[in-house]
């Protein structure tokens, strides 16, 4: 192409649904960076316990929909109430095409409108992009799932309505496009694509997210909650596939339309690891919180779905200046807000709309005496620790992977630190820039005066500090625009594992030219079981290497976390480095090749 096409670096904000593609024209170098965010939080999380988690939130909750049917439901409520005006719009519309054909005059302007509805409840993705130019394929196959499923589902209309709103939409009417009825035709798919976008965002991001709460880390914008985990091998071949489609995309880790932040996410990952403590701790936690619940509406507040959001949103955003619940009352605040909105959201017992004031009062007055409560604190605290410690390491080891993977990483505001934030307006607070640049200036100053591996073996003991994260990151960003050709064209190479936890380690290479760097991260460390404070460091990897290709015998590798150098060893006719050299003083290796 030539380089006119896209003069300027230019990015979509456009929400892909899960395997979407991006329409490959539009002259812009990839999207804001959702599609990376939903992978590689999919890689800290145990797909083997997909079943067990999904059986926990059932017994717990009683919620036996899936995320599928619910989000038919939402999105057919967002249409029959925030929306209706547009949707009778639609209706009005295609019901005077079909009055203008003989074949079609009889169709009653309320089946026309609930063809509509029913199609745009089963859309796929938010929207489609068809134009004067005609209907891409991708498109096509969009339009003609839809249709088919809401033909299928709805046996009291029709199949002829369908087909004739089918045709319509993929530009099939006979009618020229320069008479008046096919002006009128694409005026209709134009308010029809113009419409699926805010349903879909309305009904997915703002009700089904805060319904659909088994495993609320996959609740994210453009993630796929039914989807539980992602394999090394699934999270290589989408960086592969990114690498070739759109090299240059940003990569995301957290936005400002986060459901919640990137270090929340990373704590909740560890529930999947553990599913037998986290139930356990789930059934003592309602036992003892029963007494604070009031009845309303014949109902107990909070209900029990509304319930697991709130533990979950404990786990993950508990603040670490308060270990043991000393001076609640801010992130009480911060608590409050969230499940007022996140009830509200759900629209199942109060909503924006029509706000349920004694229900929204007893959910708060609940959470009051829950984290007053010692009795809760005293179990919830010691198990929160643990997850937030294998919480720390999968934030650091997603922080990596976004800097060395293919395209253009970036950081929200505030993310440089930890940052335990939930949905907005949680998420929008001032950031102090000053404060950080004081704390990077001290970082340079005791790697100056007691070394680098030192510092990194310091941080790596206690990597709750809330320097560990600007150090991995200002190290990784540093060593990146270093080797700014390696990194924006080199290839991408995964590297396999061996030894006996090679399950728990993620590794890959980039090259380009003469030059290639080194990338492996931990992963699903809880299974293992780490003794309390202790870090995945050399010990812990015992047998576990990295595969190298053949040609790597012998090589020797710079750590750019600690200044140590390391070499491939002959293993069985395998080029390997064993990670307990790797992650002797640091839990994550970002290694140069000398």
């Amino acid at each position: 192409d030539s380089p006119l096409k896209r003069p300027f670096y230019l990015v979509g904000e456009k929400i892909l649904m899960d395997n979407e593609p991006m329409p490959p024209y539009w002259p812009i170098y990839g999207s804001t960076g959702y599609v990376f965010m939903n992978a590689v939080n999919g890689l800290f999380i145990e797909r083997g316990n997909a079943r067990a988690m999904g059986r926990i939130y059932a017994r717990f909750t009683g919620e036996t929909r899936s995320f599928a049917e619910l989000q038919h439901e939402a999105k057919k409520l967002i249409m029959h109430s925030s929306m209706a005006s547009e949707i009778n719009v639609l209706g009005r519309s295609l019901n005077r095409i079909s009055e203008r054909d003989r074949h079609y005059r009889d169709f009653t302007l309320n089946n026309l409108t609930q063809a509509i509805v029913e199609v745009i409840a089963f859309f796929p993705v938010y929207r489609t992009y068809i134009d004067a130019r005609g209907v891409a394929d991708r498109d096509r196959r969009y339009l003609e799932e839809a249709i088919t499923r809401a033909k299928r589902a709805s046996r009291g209309l029709s199949g002829t309505i369908f087909e004739f709103l089918r045709d319509i939409l993929l530009r099939r009417y006979p009618e020229r496009p320069d008479t008046e009825m096919g002006a009128r035709c694409f005026e209709l798919i134009m308010k029809f694509q113009q419409l699926t976008g805010p349903v879909m965002a309305k009904g997915i991001e703002d009700t089904v997210f805060y319904i659909y709460n088994r495993f609320v880390s996959l609740n994210e914008v453009g993630g796929n909650p039914a989807r539980f985990g992602l394999s090394p091998g699934e999270f290589h071949a989408r960086n592969l596939a990114q690498r070739e489609t759109w090299p240059h995309s940003l990569l995301a880790t957290s936005t400002h339309d986060s459901k919640r932040g990137e270090d929340v996410r990373a704590r909740i990952n560890v529930l999947s690891e553990m599913p037998e403590e986290w139930h356990a701790h789930l059934m003592r936690w309602t036992r003892r919180n029963r007494r604070f619940k009031k009845v309303v509406d014949g109902e107990p507040v909070p209900e029990r779905n509304a319930e697991y959001l709130l533990y979950q949103a404990l786990v993950g955003a508990w603040p670490p200046e308060s270990p043991n619940g000393e001076d609640l009352a801010p992130f009480g605040e911060r608590i409050k807000s969230y499940m007022l909105k996140a009830a509200r959201e759900a629209k199942t017992r109060t909503s924006w709309l029509n706000q349920n004031g004694e229900y929204e009062e007893a959910l708060v007055r609940f959470i009051e005496n829950v984290l007053s409560s010692r009795s809760f604190l005293n179990d919830f605290l010691p198990f929160q620790r643990v997850i937030a410690r294998y919480g720390t390491f999968n934030s650091l080891a997603q922080t990596l992977l976004k800097i060395t993977s293919p395209g253009t990483p970036d950081f929200y505001q505030g993310t440089e630190l930890w940052a335990y934030t939930l949905v907005d307006p949680d998420n929008r607070e001032p950031v102090d820039y000053e404060g950080r640049a004081a704390l990077l200036a001290d970082l340079r100053e005791q790697e100056r005066t007691g070394g680098l591996a030192a510092l990194a073996e310091g941080l790596a003991r206690e990597p709750e500090d809330r320097r560990t994260k600007l150090f991995l990151t200002s190290k990784a960003l540093r060593f990146r625009r270093r080797q700014e050709k390696l990194f924006r064209d080199g290839e991408y190479v995964p590297v396999a594992t061996g030894g006996g936890h090679r399950r728990q380690v993620v590794g890959l290479m980039r090259q380009h030219g003469g030059q290639a760097d080194l990338v492996a991260v931990p992963r699903l460390l809880a299974g293992l079981g780490l003794e309390a404070g202790q870090s995945p460091l050399s010990t812990f990897w015992g047998d576990t290497f990295l595969e190298l290709p053949a040609s790597e015998a012998g090589a020797r590798f710079r750590n750019v976390f600690t200044g140590e150098t390391v070499s491939t060893v002959n293993r069985q006719g395998l080029a390997v480095l064993f990670l307990a050299e790797v992650f002797a003083r640091f839990p994550l290796g970002l290694l140069e090749r000398l």
